[in-house]
């Protein structure tokens, strides 16, 4: 009896063998790229070269397809245990900084004498905590605690701590434009630090926090759905600035202000808003990006407010990636293609630059593609008019722009939006 277990194991074992060595040359094979390359002997004929900042993602060419490939053939079976114990200790780090907010209105019901309400609606919601310039502060989106109405009465936003302690905030500061508030706190607390937005990739795995319908310190976890959701009218509460990380982890209301958490336990965005035909999570979330928070915390905490950058340029609203084609802007950008790549980088093909203006002073010109701005590839119109709204009045920042076939390296210094 024992022989023929024997014998079973072994006839088994070899199934396996042959098997896995099948799947894993399937895989090989299904990573190749379709797209030939150019060989290095080409590529050292030419007379342009591509600049250093215009590289394809790894997922986009043969020799990155194939690492990626090995990487998750790498993985055995044993490691899948790092996922949930990361996913734990996040949560776990995370926690103490989560705080759950109320807001108190005051009104007159029917006349009645002044009176003190407490109301538990849609706009309450969550927050978390972080420590800037050795004060601490809980930071939120501003339509939770309804910052236009409370912004001298802090007093009226109640802050529940994880420990069960109730405190107010000492002093709101607001930023409208990308609907973040910060609320200043006194004494010591645990807090959060926020992560890099920018290396967050689609695909990565992360976990929401917040108080859906009151239920304090609620977690709920998915994928990156999508970055650079722009444009988006999610609700009343959409902020007119937008950079939105997408994603499918559930949220609800409540959640609004709690962070999104990556599996280091850092706040790579706060959550913001949802796309629901119901009011309810349906799987599509959105928040804003740590690049971007960081961005405004930094001016609210030194001064207050927040000023936007300014080009004084208008853009070409109808420029595409075809035009992108015509005017040789993807051969420019990479010299061993001449068809576009995905994702699509067109660029911001400028129309009317007024002499007075930064762009003018810069030296741009009608038709011109703007291809970098301040160590970021743009995408389009938006994407650049993003990036310069963010940036701080003042500051000289490095751009490449496309003009007659070709590339240039240049400096610009940014203005000081009106707005």
């Amino acid at each position: 009896m024992t022989f023929q277990y024997k014998n079973w194991l072994l006839v088994l074992l070899t199934a396996l063998f042959f098997f896995s060595t099948g799947l894993e040359k399937g895989i090989v094979l299904y990573a190749q790229d379709d797209v030939a390359q150019s060989s290095e002997e080409d590529s050292s004929k030419s007379t342009h070269r591509p600049h250093p900042i215009f590289v394809l993602p790894e997922e986009y060419t043969e020799s990155g397809r194939k690492a990626i490939a090995s990487r998750l053939r790498s993985v055995g079976a044993s490691d899948s245990l790092s996922v949930p114990e990361a996913i734990r200790l996040s949560i776990q780090l995370a926690r103490p900084a989560i705080v759950h907010i109320e807001t108190t209105s005051i009104h007159k019901p029917g006349g009645a004498a002044i009176r003190t309400v407490k109301e538990l609606n849609n706009e309450s919601g969550a927050g978390f905590i972080i420590e800037r310039l050795n004060k601490q502060y809980v930071v939120t989106n501003g339509h939770v605690i309804r910052a236009e109405e409370n912004i001298d009465t802090p007093q009226n936003v109640n802050l529940y701590l994880a420990d069960g302690r109730v405190i107010h905030p000492v002093k709101i500061l607001s930023d409208p434009a990308t609907d973040i508030a910060l609320l200043e706190i006194k004494g010591k607390y645990l807090a959060l630090d926020f992560g890099d937005s920018d290396a967050v990739q689609v695909g990565d795995f992360v976990v929401s926090a917040g108080s859906p319908f009151g239920l304090k310190n609620t977690f709920s976890s998915g994928i990156v759905s999508a970055k650079g959701r722009r444009n988006l009218q999610v609700g009343k509460t959409s902020g007119e600035i937008q950079d939105y990380i997408q994603t499918d982890a559930p949220i609800n209301p409540g959640n609004s202000g709690g962070p999104l958490i990556n599996l280091r336990g850092e706040a790579i965005g706060i959550n913001a808003a949802i796309a629901s035909n119901t009011g309810y999570g349906e799987g599509v979330s959105f928040a804003i990006p740590a690049k971007l928070a960081n961005s405004v915390i930094e001016q609210l905490t030194l001064s207050g407010k927040v000023e936007r950058g300014w080009l004084g340029a208008s853009f070409d609203s109808n420029y595409s990636t075809a035009d992108a084609a015509k005017l040789g802007v993807f051969a420019a950008m990479f010299t061993n293609r001449q068809t576009p790549v995905y994702p699509p980088r067109i660029g911001a093909r400028i129309l009317s630059p007024p002499p007075s203006s930064p762009a003018g002073k810069a030296g741009l010109q009608y038709g011109d593609v703007i291809l970098f701005f301040n160590g970021t590839v743009v995408e389009d119109k938006d994407h650049l008019i993003y990036l310069v709204r963010i940036s701080r009045p003042g500051m000289t920042v490095p751009i490449v722009f496309f003009r007659n076939g070709k590339l240039y390296d240049h400096k610009i210094t940014v203005g000081r939006s009106a707005k």
